[in-house]
């Protein structure tokens, strides 16, 4: 949540329009990265033990992290195209979602809907 403020905030100081962040996933990781990661948030707060839980909020870290990474490319790229935390910025952007995408698509079916491993012979594959 921290990660989609401070985004915001960068944002904000670049001018970037609304379609320019639509067109570069902007407001979808955003909105993917707030709506996981406050469900996930909830759900470990009730039920910390759930893997569901654990896994939302990876995947809400995830997509935070990757509109981060997106914003602060733009905002230091404008002063510093060439410096190292431009480059480690766009790399970040670029690459943070792809773990939380695997993890969905992979560990998801195995644990919906109880949020445990159906049985002990689904672990392995886990």
């Amino acid at each position: 949540m921290l990660a989609v403020l401070t985004a915001a905030r960068l944002t904000a100081i670049s001018d970037t329009s609304w379609g320019e962040l639509i067109e570069q996933n902007e407001v979808t990781n955003a909105l993917l990265g707030v709506t996981f990661g406050v469900l996930g948030a909830v759900a470990v707060v009730n039920r910390p033990r759930n893997g569901l839980s654990w896994l939302f909020v990876a995947e809400g870290q995830a997509n935070a992290l990757a509109v981060l990474g997106g914003r602060w490319m733009a905002y230091a790229g404008a002063s510093q195209p060439d410096s190292v935390v431009t480059t480690v910025a766009a790399v970040l952007a670029a690459n943070v979602w792809i773990p939380g995408l695997v993890l969905i698509v992979s560990v998801l079916p195995l644990l919906f809907p109880t949020g445990y491993w159906l049985s002990s012979a689904w672990r392995w594959p886990g």
